[in-house]
This record gives structure tokens, C-alpha cells and sequence, in this order.
């Protein structure tokens, strides 16, 4: 599965907290709309393409009304609306804690809850991650490839650390060569899909070793047998000339 972009919708009306998750998704380069009333959740959830909902427990049923567990309605929205959603909570509530449980909702804290918390609202204790705005950034990466079915689709292969270097002309060919319209002569035409972490100009790109060969015919055939590097010069030099014409 190939998206442009993931889009999350956070339900959430406190302003600090909005901002913290905002900066760390924006990081990693995931769009981001802010409901801050169940009203509001519902427009979006209607109108645009939403990939993964972040919820907190309790905040307005409408603008400029007070605080509510608008969660609980929220359920019953997605339920009849669009329950492939993969729906996170991120809450301070016990009970919408003891809700996501009973419907196996991931949930998360935004602060520390004791079991004697739980105690005082009368609830089993359950033992509830509490996470940053970083750290729930990361789980929001995580679920959605859960859901896209990236982990599954890559069980079945074993991955290992195959070439790692600073950045060459090698490492940029098997990284962009699908798609830029730089390549002419092979674009659209690498070898596979590859998995690539970038750092300070740092390349390590991850490969099925069961696809060495194939890998190693690409480079010859791409690369020597056609003399690639004096044609992507050429191809550069003629891009050139009509920006500078």
C-alpha cells in the first residue's frame, strides 16, 4: 500500500497538547487536523480521508460547551460511519481506559495513572502506558503500518543491513531510479521495492538477500552495459541548457 501522506485526526481541545503532537508528526512528515469538539470530529471524519484517529476522553459535544466523555458517542459514530478507522486513545479518563479494554482500543495516558486513581473511581486498575507527545507520534507510525498491512506483507522476507555508506551515485540509483523522470532511460524500472533509513547524509539501505542476483544483473545492465552515467551527464546538460535558454 503507497500513500503520499498519512492524515491523522486528534480529537483533542487543550491547546498545549495539540501543539506538542502537531510538532512531532509534522516531524515525520504526517498531515494533521485538529478537532477540538465531537461536532467538529464528525465534519472531518464525513469530509476528508482520514488514515488514523487519536482521541482524547473527554473534551466538548460542540464548540464553546464544557468538557464531556464525548469519546463514548465517538464510538458509536465510527461504528456506523467508518469503523476500519483504527481508532487510539489518548487519555487520562479510567473509564475510557476500562471502555477500550473491553474493545480492544489501544489507549495511552498522558500522565502517570496510579492504581489508587482507579481505585477512587471505583475500576479494576489497568495498567496504562503514559506517553509523551514524541513517543505517541512513534505509535501513530506504528499502527498505521499495522493497519496498512506493511508488517505483514514483509514477514515472509528477511531483512538485513546489505550496503551502508555515505551517499553515492550507487545508493542514489537504487533509491530514486523509480521515480524520477531524471533516469529517463530506467525509470519505472528498478529492481523492487527497498527499505532505506537517511542520517545526516547516511544511506543504509535494507535488501532480501534473496535477491542478489537479480540486483547485481540490474547494475550491470543499468549502469556498464549501457553506459549509464554519460547519458544521465548528457541528460543533465541538455535539462540545463533549456533552463538557462
Amino acid at each position: 500500500m503507497y500513500k503520499a501522506g498519512i492524515n491523522v485526526l486528534h480529537i483533542e481541545d487543550d491547546p498545549a497538547t495539540i501543539d506538542g503532537l502537531q510538532k512531532s508528526l509534522t516531524a515525520r512528515n504526517i498531515f494533521v487536523k485538529n478537532a477540538g469538539n465531537l461536532k467538529d470530529a464528525k465534519r472531518l471524519i464525513r469530509n476528508f480521508d482520514i488514515d488514523i484517529i487519536l482521541s482524547d476522553g473527554c473534551f466538548p459535544s460542540a464548540a464553546h460547551m464544557p468538557e464531556t466523555k464525548s469519546f463514548i458517542p465517538l464510538l458509536s459514530f465510527l461504528r456506523k460511519k467508518n469503523p476500519r478507522i483504527p481508532l487510539i486513545a489518548w487519555s487520562n479518563s479510567t473509564e475510557v481506559h476500562e471502555i477500550c479494554k473491553k474493545k480492544g482500543i489501544p489507549s495511552y495516558s498522558k500522565k502517570p495513572l496510579p492504581a489508587a486513581r482507579f481505585r477512587a473511581k471505583g475500576r479494576p486498575f489497568i495498567n496504562v502506558p503514559s506517553l509523551s507527545p514524541e513517543k505517541m507520534a512513534d505509535v501513530v507510525v506504528e499502527k498505521f503500518q499495522e493497519a496498512s498491512g506493511l508488517h505483514a506483507a514483509l514477514k515472509k522476507h528477511t531483512f538485513k543491513e546489505y550496503y551502508t555508506e555515505p551517499s553515492t551515485i550507487l545508493t542514489f540509483f537504487m533509491g530514486l531510479d523509480a521515480r524520477t523522470a531524471l533516469f529517463k532511460p530506467t525509470a519505472g524500472r528498478n529492481y523492487g521495492p527497498i527499505l532505506g533509513t537517511i542520517d545526516d547524509g547516511l544511506f543504509t539501505i535494507y535488501m532480501d538477500e534473496r535477491d542478489d542476483a537479480r540486483i547485481a544483473r540490474s547494475i550491470y545492465s543499468k549502469i556498464l552495459y549501457r553506459n549509464f552515467f554519460p547519458k544521465i551527464k548528457k541528460e543533465v546538460a541538455i535539462r540545463a541548457k533549456r533552463l538557462k535558454d
